[in-house]
């Protein structure tokens, strides 16, 4: 399949084709056949040898023969596969052009036998003396316009044009045999056979009537009569589908759609003679009528591809229940896109669709799969930014609130469903007394964290707990071995602080930390780092939770106060180490004690030049129960998006700076 672009619709389609491929020559057969003395000895010629040269539309329907030929011409009879009930016979005479053959195509009515001639090969059948022949034209070079048009429904491979052979200008006819549908020349216009009294509209139409069509996403034609009324025709053949990305095509916006045309598996399940849609246009032009349910499904589809929410919204109460392998078709490819709905509006005409087919049940219940519990949970977290056109009332969310509760069985609603529930059942009941409805989610979060917490624990002594955790500190802590690290290396030092995945697995002691603030240990995974930052995320991450001590209180300091950092003690250094004998060795070992004493100390004698933390307002209490009055969802405003706290009659607060300029005039001025 190629896809192809009209740039006058804007619309794409899929076609058939096989011009990007070539057949390698083999051993063949010939058929040839001697039945008619008109025509003399014939070769057979198989369809593949015509792709390209002959509309796909004439390959279908005849079977062609080569005729003997002497001169430069060559001549092709198409015969029928299947006599039809108007029996044609097809003529192309080839001819080498500039650019290769050229094909000159006629076709001319014959006339059926009698019933006791009936055994007469349909060669031998005699052409019609008074009907007129005709003359296959190229749209595309005579008319390009109407092709243009006319590729709005079906691949132009499947739209055959026909003139007088006489010599008459213009096309007589226009033939869709695909769609079964026929145009007529009668004057100027092209009447169409199937649609009486109507004729293809080739003139620009009013805005509305452009909106209107624009929800088909370009697959449409035009019919207007007399009396002004006018159709949209829509082929019934061609399947609406997404790009999956831009794989297919680069540059499509979400409300493109593309047609793939004539997929065996869409028209098998099309009812007989349903080949194409037609939908009446209001005389307003703002909308149009669904003669039939497959037809009303199938603009339902293409408005969910066009964003057309607030259509659908509209439409989705008239939909009842389906029956038929067509609308059974059209529902499924509706439920794939409901599937992945995210889109709000798109979720809220998804269960007013949900709310209007449950009465039914039974096939349509089973054909609509959808994942209720998903798409309730996507209404009630963005129903905030639902139009109004679209929003479900408080009786039709709660309505299918229960309808999810009842398919669940035992199994509790999710806590958001359950609290919305809840509220809907409050403002929906006749009691007009007051009730409270919880609105509990679950736990709380806590609010800890590491900018939530003010820890000054190095402004006061140390104390014997602290002296101990430092000690244990010394015998846990191993120094790096290089006190520079880069590149590579830096980064196998960073991923062995990690016994595991997570954050949770850093093992980085505060000796380690206070040596990358201070400087004494550099660790630069790409050259120039800045080795500040990489100390504030390892503490960030080892303090997450908000602890609080004496080791934490300083690197915080550090954190926030880096001009310090070179003024502080080195680790390493005699003063802040601590030597023990046994017989005549003398050992030294470092003291991480007595470096946490000594960075406390030089903090203190700081303080008055240190920047401190800010201190945030306590986090404001979660309300945990609301006071609903039954009976008061009769005085929302539904019609206004609930963007605001309060949409309730009583009262309305307005920005200040817009009270000033209309609060101060009259009203009949602003009038």
């Amino acid at each position: 399949e190629l896809l192809l672009h009209n740039k006058s619709t804007c619309s794409w389609s899929l076609a058939a084709g096989r011009a990007d491929s070539l057949t390698e020559p083999c051993p063949d057969v010939l058929v040839s056949r001697q039945v008619s003395a008109k025509f003399g000895r014939q070769v057979y010629l198989p369809q593949r040898f015509l792709y390209g040269l002959l509309p796909d539309a004439l390959l279908e329907r005849y079977k062609y023969w080569r005729c003997d030929s002497s001169g430069k011409v060559e001549q092709l009879v198409g015969e029928e596969r299947e006599v039809q009930d108007t029996p044609m016979r097809v003529y192309v005479f080839l001819e080498p052009g500039a650019s290769g053959a050229l094909a000159t195509v006629y076709r001319t009515p014959l006339k059926r036998p009698d019933p006791a001639e009936q055994a007469q090969h349909p060669c031998q059948w005699e052409e019609l003396k008074d009907a007129p022949t005709e003359a296959l034209v190229n749209l595309q070079k005579s008319s390009p316009v109407l092709a243009h048009l006319l590729a709005r429904l079906d691949n132009l491979s499947h739209v055959l044009a026909w003139a007088d052979a006489s010599g008459n200008p213009g096309v007589r006819a226009i033939e869709l045999p695909r769609l079964q549908l026929s145009f007529t020349r009668s004057g100027q216009r092209l009447h169409c056979n199937q649609h009486r009294g109507f004729w293809l509209m080739e003139r620009d139409c009013s805005a509305a009537i452009q909106g209107l069509v624009s929800q088909w996403g370009g697959g449409t034609v035009l019919l207007e009569n007399t009396a002004g009324e006018i159709l949209v025709l829509v082929s019934a053949l061609a399947e609406p589908v997404r790009s999956a990305g831009t794989g297919l095509v680069e540059g499509i916006l979400p409300k493109q759609l593309v047609f793939r045309r004539g997929e065996a598996a869409w028209i098998s399940n099309l009812a007989e003679g349903s080949r194409h849609y037609y939908y009446p246009v209001h005389i307003s032009g703002t909308f149009a009528f669904t003669p039939t349910l497959s037809a009303s499904l199938y603009l339902l589809l293409c408005r969910f591809f066009t964003w057309s929410f607030a259509d659908i919204a509209g439409m989705a109460s008239t939909i009842s229940e389906v029956s038929t392998s067509e609308e059974k078709q059209l529902w499924d490819r509706i439920h794939l896109l409901a599937g992945s709905a995210h889109h709000i509006d798109a979720v809220a005409c998804c269960l007013r669709l949900a709310f209007a087919t449950a009465p039914f049940g039974g096939t349509t219940a089973s054909v609509l799969r959808w994942d209720m519990s998903r798409l309730l949970f996507e209404y009630v977290r963005k129903r905030h930014l639902v139009s109004a056109a679209c929003a479900l009332s408080c009786q039709q969310e709660l309505h299918l609130l229960d309808l999810l509760s009842d398919t669940q069985g035992p199994s509790p609603l999710a806590p958001e469903l359950s609290v919305r529930r809840s509220i809907l059942q409050a403002l929906t009941s006749e009691d007009d007394s007051s009730r409270e409805v919880s609105l509990r989610l679950g736990p709380h979060p806590e609010d800890v964290g590491f900018d939530r917490t003010v820890d000054q624990t190095y402004a006061v002594e140390m104390g014997f707990l602290e002296r101990m955790s430092a000690a244990f500190h010394d015998v846990a802590y191993s120094r790096p071995e290089t006190e520079k690290m880069s590149h590579v290396d830096a980064v196998i030092f960073l991923d062995s602080l990690f016994s595991g995945d997570g954050m949770a697995t850093l093992n980085a002691p505060f000796p380690l930390l206070y040596e990358l603030f201070t400087g004494t240990v550099v660790v630069e995974p790409v050259a120039g780092d800045d080795p500040l930052s990489l100390a504030s995320v390892l503490l960030r991450i080892v303090a997450r939770h908000g602890g609080k001590n004496a080791s934490f209180s300083v690197l915080r300091a550090l954190e926030l106060n880096p001009q310090v950092c070179q003024e502080m003690p080195k680790w390493g250094s005699d003063e802040l180490t601590w030597s023990f004998a046994i017989g005549s060795f003398k050992f030294d070992k470092h003291s991480t004690a007595k470096l946490l004493e000594a960075a406390a100390q030089r903090l203190r004698s700081l303080e008055h030049s240190l920047a401190q933390p800010p201190a945030f307002k306590p986090a404001p209490v979660v309300q945990d129960k609301i006071a609903i009055t039954g009976g008061s969802v009769k005085n929302l405003l539904y019609w206004a998006a609930p963007l605001t706290d309060n949409v309730l009659c009583h009262a309305r607060h307005l920005n200040p700076e817009l009270a000033g300029q209309f609060g101060a005039k009259p009203l009949g001025a602003i009038a």
